[in-house]
C-alpha cells in the first residue's frame, strides 16, 4: 500500500504519517528502491494513534502502550486525571475572568493580588519561562575562537573586515 493510499484510508496527511514514523511509533517496510511499504497493521495502528491524540494522550503514553509498558486503561485513566485539573484550572480562570469583567477595570486599576489568591491551587498559575534549547554547535563555534591562531592579538575593529 501507498503512502497515498494512508492517508485516504486514515485521513491524516503524509506529513503527519512520516512524523509518527520519525518517532518511531510506525515502521513500514522499504523496497529496493526506497519506497515505503504500508500494510492495513498501519492503517489500524494510525487509527488507534489518532483517536488517542484526539483525546489529547501524550506521544510517550500512546509509545509505552504500543510497547506494553503501560496498559491503555492506566493511560486513560491518567489522562483523565490530568483533564479533570485542567478542568477545574478553567474554571477557578473563568470565575476570575468573570469578576474581572463585572468589575469593568482598566489595565491601569487592576488589582491582581486578590485574583491570583483565587487563582492560586498547589503551583497551578502559569509559569512563562523562556524554554531551554539544546544548540550545541553554538558553544562548539564560539569555543573554536578561542583556537583561532593570533585570535586574541587582532584587534577588534580588525575582526569582520577583509
Amino acid at each position: 500500500m501507498t503512502i497515498k493510499e494512508i492517508e485516504e484510508q486514515t485521513g491524516m496527511s503524509r506529513a503527519n504519517v512520516r512524523f509518527y514514523e520519525s518517532e518511531g511509533l510506525l515502521t513500514p517496510r522499504r523496497k529496493e528502491n526506497g519506497y515505503r511499504i504500508y500494510e492495513q497493521s498501519h492503517v489500524e495502528l494510525l487509527l488507534r494513534i489518532k483517536l488517542l491524540r484526539a483525546l489529547d494522550l501524550p506521544l510517550e503514553d500512546i509509545r509505552a502502550m504500543q510497547q506494553g509498558n503501560l496498559s491503555l486503561e492506566e493511560a486513560l485513566l491518567r489522562h483523565r486525571e490530568v483533564m479533570e485539573q485542567r478542568e477545574q484550572q478553567l474554571i477557578r480562570s473563568k470565575l476570575v475572568l468573570e469578576s474581572l469583567l463585572a468589575e469593568k477595570r482598566s489595565f491601569e486599576t487592576l488589582q491582581p493580588e486578590a485574583y491570583l489568591l483565587k487563582l492560586e491551587t498547589e503551583g497551578s498559575l502559569r509559569q512563562d519561562v523562556p524554554k531551554h534549547f539544546n544548540l550545541p554547535w553554538r558553544r562548539y563555534f564560539a569555543r573554536a575562537f578561542d583556537f583561532l591562531p593570533n585570535a586574541a592579538a587582532m584587534p577588534v575593529s580588525c575582526v569582520g573586515k577583509q
